[in-house]
């Protein structure tokens, strides 16, 4: 159907419009409005060191969103953001544990044995509160995933209430790719958690992680840059689950030896993860999990520009593409460099995203190129402030009985055409009143 269509040029227009067709084709028209030169450009000035790896929040950050919303206007866009300017204020949460107050200590038979934060365990702050302080029996649960409409479950018999559960990342191999990036989410891990009465969260590090992502490597990433969260409509920290009252990511070499005496060995925890065996059991001890945290309220804006619909039909419905504008700032030195400066996690992809904004606003026709993109519709250029927020699969796109958007995977919601959105996906809004149209 039409609306499917018009999702997929979303994700692919770009490169569409940069092949050289035959000549009478639409498409002929637009050759050379995009250019290596200009992209280049684009990454050049992005990526460079003097923006100091686009962390939100930061001055390296507020300068590439003035060369943007510069762009946008040297292109002849319209601003899109609040005020009649380009920008779109994003209230954020800036948290950082303090490393002198993160706590992880077992207890077991009558003794207690205290962990050494990064060398044995890591730990993040609180998103909302500024200390926190846990000590409950641990469980194991394997991925701590429950979906019996697959025929798995972690959680069958097991006990939770009031306890630490301790987990794999991932999912089981058995369920389909969809699913499985479902279940291998951290919201629905802790939602899940939550309704079974859990407290806290105990990372484990699976075979993979320890090959792609070792432990050194955990280490030196532990603590350099906050956590962040984006502020929703209702005043609070996104995905924050307070009833999780702390949360760690132990190494293989403290898992083995917490999991020694337990009914199941960290190894043949492991093993059955591998198999999609459910394997949960109560381990026997407890731990007890505390922090201080540093809490900030930010702000960092998205920017955001209009390419008006010249067809009085079509003109009031929206295509946004949206591309993230912030990287990770400064992190552990390479080489002696501790700028991390984003070229290709983002700034190539807002590169594209600029110059598909400068292709739509020189060709006003009815469609861009062989992809059937709609070109008389309204086109929302807009890079967004961070990518803190959860990516969201175009089909997961509901219609609502009002001019607005909304999407199941989230609580998010915008009314056109303020574009409010703080996801990197690209995605489609069409005005419900047009659905018949496009089924």
């Amino acid at each position: 159907m039409m609306r499917k269509t018009v999702i997929l040029a979303a994700a692919f227009a770009v490169a569409a419009c940069g092949k050289s067709p035959a000549p009478e084709t639409p498409e002929a028209e637009v050759k050379g409005v995009i250019t290596s030169e200009a992209l280049e450009g684009h990454v050049a000035w992005l990526a460079d060191d003097a923006r100091e790896g686009r962390m939100a929040g930061q001055p390296g950050y507020d300068a590439a969103a003035q060369y943007v919303a510069d762009r946008f206007e040297e292109f002849g866009l319209e601003p899109g953001g609040e005020d009649g300017g380009w920008y779109q204020q994003v209230p954020l949460v800036s948290y950082r544990a303090d490393e002198n107050s993160i706590t992880m200590v077992a207890h077991r038979d009558g003794q207690d044995k205290a962990f050494e934060y990064k060398e044995d365990f890591t730990m993040g702050g609180d998103k909302v509160r500024e200390s926190t302080h846990v000590r409950a029996e641990v469980v194991y649960v394997g991925f701590g995933v429950h979906a019996p409409e697959h025929g798995y479950s972690d959680y069958d018999g097991i006990d939770v209430e009031g306890k630490l559960v301790a987990a794999f990342g991932n999912a089981p191999g058995i369920l389909p790719t969809t699913e499985r990036a479902y279940y291998s989410s951290g919201r629905t891990k802790s939602q899940e958690a939550i309704k079974r009465g859990a407290v806290g969260f105990v990372g484990l590090v699976s075979k993979r992680a320890e090959e792609y992502f070792p432990w050194e490597r955990v280490k030196a990433n532990a603590g350099v840059r906050p956590g962040m969260a984006w502020i929703s409509i209702t005043g609070e920290a996104a995905d924050y689950f307070p009833e999780l009252e702390g949360g760690a990511y132990i190494n293989v070499d403290v898992a083995r030896e917490l999991f020694a005496g337990t009914p199941i060995s960290f190894d043949e925890a492991r093993a059955a993860t591998e198999e999609s065996r459910p394997a949960s059991t109560p381990l026997g001890f407890e731990l007890t999990l505390a922090r201080n945290t540093s809490i900030e309220q930010i702000t960092s804006p998205n920017v955001v520009g209009i390419v008006r619909g010249t067809d009085p039909e079509l003109a009031d419905e929206y295509v946004v593409y949206s591309a993230h504008l912030d990287h990770n700032g400064f992190g552990p030195e390479v080489d002696g460099d501790r700028i991390y400066n984003g070229a290709y996690d983002n700034a190539m992809g807002v590169s594209l995203m600029l110059e598909a904004g400068l292709s739509r606003q020189t060709r006003r026709v009815a469609r861009c190129c062989w992809l059937r993109l709609p070109r008389k519709r309204e086109v929302c250029s807009a890079p967004t402030t961070s990518r803190i927020t959860r990516r969201c699969r175009p089909s997961r796109w509901l219609p609502t009985s009002t001019s607005t958007c909304r999407c199941s995977c989230t609580r998010w919601r915008t009314s056109l055409p303020s574009a409010r959105s703080t996801r990197r996906s690209r995605a489609l809004c069409v005005r419900p009143s047009r659905q018949k149209a496009s089924s």
